[in-house]
């Protein structure tokens, strides 16, 4: 069964185990050689295909009017490319648990440097819906915030900054590695943009396992809980 073959490779199909680790799915497929799953929280579709009738699939897809998708499968990305708004790939970053890497700086992040947040990050209400649902984290000390990471509405860990007067400290690195300590709602990993040479370099030096496959994002509308 196709879906058992994604499985038992982990490092590249993370995203498709990730999904699966959630209640909030529902999985989509009328064909043997076909994973599709909806992720009904951040309204993904996770898509991987290895038949041949790659048009037919593809008419498929486009009937159920998908808002983002996710795919390793270059081919489908290629087809469905016109039909979308916005598009980029990146690499997945997995994060095996070493141990308890709890560090007192690593806490909720505090109201008054949500503004912060969303002028650094952007993307303002969905940051304010993350800081709702206590899923922004920020690295104090003395009170000060000098970086941020967020658990995204895909159950990925990303969204890492640090103030650029702390950079060059290692900071990046800790906050990374505590975030994924922290997160225990599946499998911790992370997406990287290919062109993220820092964010790769950081991730390994975490000790992340990193994905041979590149993610193919589609998508026109940005994230929303809504």
């Amino acid at each position: 069964m196709f879906l058992t073959k994604l499985k038992n490779n982990k490092t590249d199909y993370v995203h498709v185990i990730s999904a699966l680790e959630h209640p909030k799915k529902l999985i989509i497929s009328k064909f043997s050689d076909a994973v599709i799953i909806h992720c009904t929280t951040s309204n993904v579709h996770i898509v991987e295909y290895e038949g041949s009738d790659l048009d037919n699939f593809c008419n498929f897809l486009k009937k159920l009017k998908i808002v983002r998708l996710q795919t390793t499968n270059e081919n489908i990305y290629k087809k469905l490319l016109p039909f979308f708004k916005h598009h980029y790939f990146c690499c997945q970053a997995i994060y095996e648990k070493k141990g308890n890497y709890f560090p007192e700086e690593f806490k909720l992040l505090q109201k008054n440097d949500l503004p912060y947040v969303q002028e650094t990050y952007g993307m303002s209400e969905y940051i304010l819906q993350l800081f709702e649902r206590n899923r922004l984290f920020g690295w104090y000390e003395e009170n000060l915030l000098k970086g941020y990471v967020a658990f995204h509405i895909d159950e990925t860990v990303g969204a890492l900054f640090v103030k650029p007067e702390f950079r060059k400290e290692g900071l990046g690195s800790k906050i990374m590695k505590a975030a994924f300590e922290k997160y225990d709602s599946g499998t911790a990993y992370a997406q990287i943009l290919s062109e993220n040479e820092a964010s790769v370099k950081l991730h390994k030096k975490i000790n992340c396992t990193f994905s041979s496959k590149p993610v193919y994002w589609l998508y026109n509308e940005e994230y929303n809980y809504s």
